[in-house]
C-alpha cells in the first residue's frame, strides 16, 4: 500500500506530473507511426463493374479508389457469386458484414426497421435516367398507358430467382431493386405481365433484330463504353429514338422518390442534335449507403470525394447539385457527413490526415476524463500523505515516550516486548523513503531514528 501511495506522490509533482504525460503522448504516437494499421474500407459492387478485379478505367470506382488511396486509405472490392445470383447492391450490404458501403437508388419501397437503424446515407450522389427508347419511325405512344399491351423490352438480372423478376407473375421484384422501381412505375397506369408482354433478355443483349416496340433502360445515357456503345451507335445512327411522355411529371407526384427532368434538346449527342427535342423523363436518386459502424474518419473522406467529384456538372445534373440531403430516401443522414457537408473539414483534419486526426481525438477522449480525476487528486494527495506520514511518526513517538518511562519497571517478558517494538520503529524508519517529497519530512526522521539510538544506548537494548 505505501508503494502505491509513494507511486502517487511521484505523479502529484508538476515536473514529474508534466514529463509524465509527454512520455505518454510521445508513446502513443510512436505506437500509432509504426502499429497503427493501415485504414481499409471495403465495397460492395456489381460484377460488371470490374475487370480483373478492379474498376474500369476512368469510372467513378477508379476514381474513388484513387482518392482514398491519396488519404492513406485502401479501398476493396467485393463482388457475389456471378450475375446471375447477385443482389442489388443494398440488399448485398444488408447479408454480407465484410461491406462497410454501397452504392443504391431509393427505390421507394418501406424497409425493415431493423435494416434502416443499422445504416445510415451520405446524401443523394447521382441520378439515373429511366429512359424509354422506340425504333425509328414508331413514336407513336404520347403517355405511360399507352405502353400497355406493347413488348416491352429491358435488361435486368434475375436476383436469385429462377426467372426474372416483374417480367413474369411468379417471381416478385426485391424492394431494394430497380425492377421494384419500374414495377411502381408501371402500377400507376395499370401494366402488369398479365396484360403486357415484358420481355427479359437477360443476359443476352438487345439488339435490332428483336421484336419489341418499347426499350426501356435505368441508369445514365448511353455512352461509347463497351456495356452500352450498341445502343449508342444506333442512336447516332437514327435508327432509335427517346420517347418523351407527356404524362412522367404527373407519376413523379405519385411517387416522391422518382424526380421528374428534362434532357434538353441535342444534349446527348451535340453534333447531330440528338435528340431533336427536350425529352421528358423520370429518374433515381442514387446514395451512398454505409454501416453505422464505419470509422467516422474514412466516413468523412467518403463524404469528402462525393463532395469533389459528384457536384460535378453532368447531362443529367447541375453543378453542385449533388451530394444533397434534400431527396430523403430512407435512411436517416450520417452526422459525420452531414457536419462534413455544413462545415468542411473539423479543424485537426485540416492539417492532419482524417486517420491520424480521428486517432488524436480517441486518445483525447481517453486522456481528458483521466485528467479530470486525477488532476484533484494529485492536488489534494500531498496534503492526506502529508497527514499519513506525521500520523505515523507521531504514533512510534508515543510508544517511545511510553518505553521510555516504563521500562525500568517492567518484568523480563514485557521488557522483552518493548525491545521487540524499538526494532520494529527502527525498522519502520529505514524503510520510510520519500523519493519526491524527502525534504518535508527528513527532520521529523532524523529526530526519531536519534531517539531510538539514545533508549537503546540508555537501557542497553
Amino acid at each position: 500500500m505505501s508503494r502505491l501511495v509513494q507511486l502517487l506522490i511521484k505523479l502529484s509533482s508538476i515536473k514529474a506530473w508534466v514529463a509524465g504525460v509527454l512520455a505518454l503522448i510521445t508513446a502513443l504516437a510512436l505506437v500509432f507511426y509504426f502499429y497503427y494499421p493501415k485504414s481499409v474500407v471495403t465495397v460492395g459492387v456489381q460484377t460488371t463493374q470490374l475487370v480483373n478485379g478492379q474498376p474500369k478505367p476512368k469510372s467513378t470506382l477508379e476514381k474513388l479508389k484513387k482518392y482514398l488511396g491519396e488519404n492513406g486509405i485502401e479501398l476493396r472490392f467485393k463482388t457475389q457469386a456471378d450475375a446471375a445470383t447477385e443482389k442489388p447492391n443494398l440488399e448485398f450490404l444488408i447479408n454480407d458484414p465484410e461491406v462497410d458501403f454501397v452504392y443504391s437508388s431509393n427505390t421507394g419501397a418501406k424497409l425493415p426497421d431493423d435494416v434502416v437503424e443499422r445504416y445510415s446515407s451520405l446524401g443523394a450522389v447521382s441520378k439515373g435516367a429511366i429512359l424509354f427508347y422506340v425504333k425509328a419511325g414508331k413514336n407513336n405512344i404520347k403517355n405511360l398507358k399507352d405502353l400497355k399491351g406493347k413488348k416491352i423490352i429491358f435488361w435486368s438480372t434475375p436476383e436469385g430467382n429462377e426467372k426474372p423478376a416483374f417480367s413474369s407473375k411468379e417471381a416478385k421484384a426485391s424492394i431494394y431493386s430497380s425492377d421494384y422501381t419500374l414495377e411502381s412505375i408501371f402500377k400507376q397506369v395499370g401494366i402488369t405481365p398479365e396484360n403486357t408482354n415484358l420481355i427479359n433478355v437477360w443476359p443476352q443483349k438487345v439488339n435490332m433484330t428483336q421484336d419489341w416496340d418499347v426499350w426501356i433502360t435505368l441508369g445514365g445515357l448511353p455512352g461509347k463504353d463497351a456495356q452500352s456503345h450498341d445502343l449508342w451507335n444506333q442512336i447516332s445512327a437514327g435508327q432509335v429514338e427517346l420517347l418523351s411522355l407527356d404524362d412522367l411529371e404527373g407519376v413523379s407526384r405519385r411517387l416522391s422518390h422518382l424526380q421528374f427532368s428534362r434532357l434538353p434538346a441535342s444534349a446527348h449527342i451535340p453534333s447531330k442534335a440528338i435528340p431533336n427535342k427536350d425529352i421528358n423523363y423520370l429518374a433515381t436518386t442514387s446514395y451512398v449507403i454505409v454501416s453505422n459502424d464505419l470509422d467516422p474518419s474514412i466516413v468523412m473522406i467518403l463524404a469528402e470525394y462525393q463532395k469533389k467529384f459528384a457536384s460535378e456538372q453532368s447531362v443529367l445534373s447541375d453543378k453542385d447539385e449533388f451530394p444533397n440531403f434534400s431527396q430523403m430516401g430512407a435512411f436517416k443522414p450520417n452526422k459525420t457527413a452531414e457536419d462534413f457537408y455544413a462545415h468542411g473539414r473539423p479543424f485537426l483534419s485540416q492539417h492532419l490526415s482524417p486517420a491520424l486526426s480521428a486517432f488524436i481525438l480517441k486518445i483525447l477522449l481517453i486522456l481528458v476524463p483521466m485528467l479530470t480525476i486525477l488532476w484533484p487528486l494529485a492536488h489534494f494527495l500531498p496534503s492526506i500523505y502529508h497527514f499519513y506520514v506525521k500520523h505515523k511518526i507521531t504514533h512510534w513517538y508515543k510508544d517511545l515516550e511510553f518505553i521510555e518511562r516504563n521500562y525500568l519497571k517492567a518484568d523480563l517478558a514485557t521488557r522483552q516486548m518493548m525491545k521487540d517494538k524499538i526494532d520494529e520503529i527502527q525498522m519502520g524508519l529505514q524503510e520510510m523513503k520519500f523519493p519526491v517529497m524527502h525534504l518535508h519530512y527528513v527532520q521529523e526522521i532524523f529526530i526519531a531514528k536519534e531517539h531510538v539510538e539514545l533508549i537503546r544506548k540508555r537501557y542497553g537494548l
